[in-house]
């Protein structure tokens, strides 16, 4: 009697790999360990054991990074928000850092003006979305600040003055 199965209908859908978060940080802290037991026990001057110390050691680090990128139920992995020319951007500059070491300081330069240029703005003050009500007949909420303003435009007085004035600049 032979038996006959069908072939397994294809999906559209990547497969997604089911991986255990905290198995990953037990496997960091076993490493991390034993490398700290292995250190204190016999120290770095016995060659035989100063390798199993660095290789613990360099597993124990990677398995703890991969650990911190790892998704968690409140938070996407670390990865899942980068665009591909960002990422590119970081792998070649990894790689002239490593290749050529004078790169470093304009590498660090430039990652200090972009990530002064491009940090978040901290603009005026927010109403609270949970406490905020609407304005009283008649008054609007200003588009910019959030007051209240007995203006028909769309921003309160001193908001216009303030926008008006920098656009003339």
């Amino acid at each position: 009697m032979t038996r006959t199965s069908s072939p397994a209908p294809h999906s559209t859908e990547p497969k997604r790999i089911p991986v255990n978060r905290t198995l990953v940080g037990a496997i960091a802290l076993t490493c991390l360990g034993a490398a700290a037991f292995l250190l204190a026990r016999h120290g770095l001057d016995e060659e035989e054991w100063a390798m199993w110390i660095g290789g613990l050691t360099r597993a124990g680090i990677m398995m703890a990074a991969f650990w911190l990128a790892l998704p968690t139920k409140h938070r996407d992995a670390a990865w899942a928000g980068i665009s591909p020319l960002a990422l590119v951007g970081v792998l070649l500059a990894i790689v002239a850092v490593v290749t050529k070491r004078y790169v470093l300081l304009p590498v660090l330069a430039a990652v200090a003006v972009v990530s002064f240029v491009l940090r978040p703005r901290r603009g005026p003050a927010r109403p609270n979305r949970t406490t905020w009500q609407a304005p009283p007949p008649g008054f609007i909420r200003c588009g910019f600040c959030g007051r209240e303003s007995p203006e028909t435009n769309r921003y309160c007085p001193q908001c216009a003055s303030t926008l008006k004035r920098d656009h003339e600049a």
